[in-house]
């Protein structure tokens, strides 16, 4: 079994969902706290994409909401491992991480996806009219909940 398929199927086995797998075109999707949807996206046999929407950002032609999006990115100051993108087609804002699956733990990538939620609260807290400057911060397991 491929590398990112291995690594889908022991973070559904963490998370009571012993079944998960990509679909035919590499894709899923889990639900976290009911609220945040993250994708996954099988890239190539070892390195998957992890990436969401961010919700209620605003308009990509808004040079104001553009210019945040791009210093969030200088340095990961912002996102951490991730980046703020466009998606392709269309003015919608996501964040997205790849990971180099390879002998990564389920732990690690479990904690990887973690931060990857804190790092996508953060931003949609902001664009909700939450805290503007706060940064993201350590995951220290206990703020986010994985839901099957």
């Amino acid at each position: 079994m491929e590398p990112v398929a291995t690594a889908l199927k022991d973070l559904g086995g963490r998370v009571g969902l012993p079944n998960l797998q990509f679909d035919r075109e590499g894709d899923a999707t889990l639900q976290f706290d009911g609220v945040l949807r993250i994708s996954f996206h099988r890239l190539d046999p070892e390195t998957l994409e992890i990436w969401a929407p961010v919700e209620g950002f605003g308009p990509a032609h808004d040079a104001g909401i553009m210019r945040r999006a791009l210093e969030g990115n200088h340095l990961g100051e912002g996102t951490g491992a991730g980046r703020i993108a466009l998606q392709p087609g269309g003015s919608r804002f996501v964040l997205c991480e790849r990971v180099a699956v390879a002998g990564m733990t389920a732990e690690a990538l479990e904690r990887r996806i973690l931060a990857f939620v804190q790092n996508l609260a953060v931003w949609q807290s902001d664009a909700a009219g939450g805290p503007a400057d706060e940064a993201p911060g350590e995951v220290n397991g206990d703020s986010v909940l994985i839901r099957a």
